[in-house]
């Protein structure tokens, strides 16, 4: 408003209240005399709401008449009656805004770590992040130092402390900067990669999913148990997503339990899903592979080389300077190339330290009813990249919700469950799986079954339902997990495809082209000619004229 030249206009600011206090009871979840607050009893800003609510009934604002109806707090000065005082201001121009900017006070660390407290959703992040800390807490990996911040307490106003040098640096060191957090990446891709290997090997027809499943989950337990043994402090270690096996139409999270007898036959599309972390640094990798001998054709071929080409487009896109957006946007030119689509509702997460679904999204298909935060990938970052295609239209249903096994434990959510199975299972739940997704196979059968039935009616899991597209429709699955380092992008798990002859090509599409052909690795800057005898430097090249070819043979006629 300081620019506002006040000889060509009159202007009059009107304030509405800002609800400070109604915010913060959001962020502990109860009011001054303990009663819960909902985030559907705040109200919102008029800044949020639609265009089409302005002119509404009971609306404080009139466009048709160029008025706004105020009301005043008090009294409006007159002593006898406590009436409030209503009038209306009339307009020319109407300017919404926000109506003060958040200051940092100088205090380091705050503009890239602090949560402003402005609007509902900044208390309900704010609520969320508080709960997730006490989740951290209590997993016993988390380090000493980093547990002490997270037990500091917060105030409304500027209650920031600077970290100290021991702090500073154990949170520097828990992203890509620190080389023993790449080793702890790359261990845990290594492993999920040989277990991928594993299940692979023995998807043959009649082979029951829920045994490929065990093997799975069995294989990445067992090896990541078998590394960080002699170390002074315990690691936690182990599966970071369970193993599913999804077939043909299914599109995702298909994990039966053990008294499921569904067998893969000849020339199933089977679509495999699994995730391993070592120290909550986690690796994922999702792989189609067909029951058959011989190399793949037709429209599998198409739903196949549609998923892996995109999924190259990704990993060329998802780099220091690149938006979400233009993922988005790719892969769906590269499933139309192959007509086909790429499925909805499918997320693409950024990697942290005990989180599997950052902050961070890629989102498959933009709609107006699932939007997500448009931002820029930055150097250090991790990211597991979620690419689904199907010869249908794209649209997955839940067909059966008892068909749902995967669940995690929603740490934002808190109830006192009533049954004693429920308690039990709860409880076993947040002992074993405090954070990571687990599957209801890991717990006792028979108190699951009710038990889960009543923590998801409080929302206290997460559920991964299992979707399907048509029948007849064929869905295939991709998924890698990629490192941001300084030197490019390093995509460290993998599975080389079978041999594909789809009826697509995308030899005439010079914009997919274009895409493949960027490097995933960052050129030195100055030039000048490569020292001869580095091995590294020739591994790299060899690693990313290896994923080119991928990506050139899978659109081969």
């Amino acid at each position: 408003m300081k620019g506002i030249d006040t000889r060509l206009y009159d202007v009059v600011c009107i304030s509405t209240a800002p609800g400070s206090y109604l915010l913060l009871a959001r962020c502990t979840g109860v009011d001054a005399d303990g009663q819960a607050v909902s985030a559907r009893s705040l109200r919102r800003p008029p800044c949020e709401r639609t265009p089409e609510t302005f002119d509404s009934v009971g609306s404080p604002f009139s466009f048709s008449c160029c008025q706004v109806h105020c009301q005043t707090v008090a009294d409006g000065g007159v002593r006898d009656t406590s009436e409030p005082w209503r009038f209306r201001v009339s307009d020319d121009k109407l300017v919404m805004a926000t109506g003060a900017e958040a200051s940092t006070f100088g205090v380091h660390g705050v503009k890239e770590h602090a949560i402003f407290l402005r609007q509902v959703n900044h208390a309900q992040e704010i609520r969320r992040k508080l709960l997730l800390n006490l989740s951290f807490c209590s997993c016993p990996t988390t380090i000493s130092s980093f547990l002490g911040f997270l037990h500091t307490p917060f105030s409304s106003g500027v209650g920031f402390r600077e970290m100290s040098d021991d702090e500073a640096r154990e949170e520097k060191e828990l992203d890509l900067t620190s080389p023993d957090v790449v080793t702890k990446y790359k261990s845990a891709a290594e492993i999920v990669n040989k277990a991928l290997q594993s299940v692979i090997s023995k998807c043959k027809p009649k082979a029951k999913i829920v045994d490929l499943c065990e093997q799975g989950d069995a294989f990445i337990r067992e090896q990541a148990g078998n590394i960080y043994k002699n170390v002074k402090k315990k690691i936690e270690r182990g599966v970071a997503f369970p193993t599913c096996i999804s077939v043909n139409n299914t599109v995702c999270h298909f994990s039966p339990l053990a008294s499921d007898d569904t067998v893969v036959e000849e020339n199933d599309i089977v679509k495999i899903d699994m995730g391993c972390h070592i120290d909550g640094f986690i690796a994922v990798v999702g792989h189609t592979h067909v029951i058959q001998e011989g190399p793949v054709t037709g429209r599998a071929a198409d739903v196949i080389a549609a998923a892996n080409t995109a999924a190259e487009v990704a990993l060329r896109l998802v780099r220091p300077g690149k938006k979400n957006k233009d993922v988005t946007e790719a892969i769906q030119k590269v499933a139309a190339a192959y007509d086909c689509k790429i499925v909805e509702g499918v997320l693409s997460h950024q990697l942290k330290q005990f989180v599997i679904d950052g902050n961070k999204v890629i989102i498959s298909v933009t709609n107006p009813e699932t939007r997500v935060d448009e931002f820029e990938f930055e150097e250090n970052e991790v990211y597991a990249i979620d690419v689904v295609t199907s010869t249908g239209e794209g649209k997955p249903k839940l067909l059966d919700e008892k068909q749902t096994t995967i669940y995690k434990r929603a740490v934002d959510k808190n109830y006192h469950l009533k049954m004693k199975s429920s308690r039990f299972i709860f409880s076993e739940i947040s002992q074993k799986f405090p954070i990571m997704p687990f599957s209801a196979r890991a717990l006792e059968e028979k108190r699951a079954r009710l038990g889960l039935v009543e923590c998801m009616n409080h929302d206290l899991l997460q559920p991964y339902p299992v979707l399907h597209e048509k029948p007849g429709d064929l869905v295939a699955h991709i998924k890698f997990t990629v490192l941001l380092m300084p030197n490019g992008s390093d995509r460290i798990t993998s599975h080389p495809l079978q041999q594909l002859l789809p009826s697509k090509t995308i030899d005439d599409n010079a914009e997919i082209k274009a895409w493949l052909a960027l490097g995933t690795k960052t050129k030195k800057k100055g030039g000048g000619k490569k020292k001869k005898g580095k091995k590294g430097d020739a591994q790299d090249d060899a690693a990313e004229s290896e994923t080119k070819d991928g990506a050139s043979n899978s659109t081969a006629a």
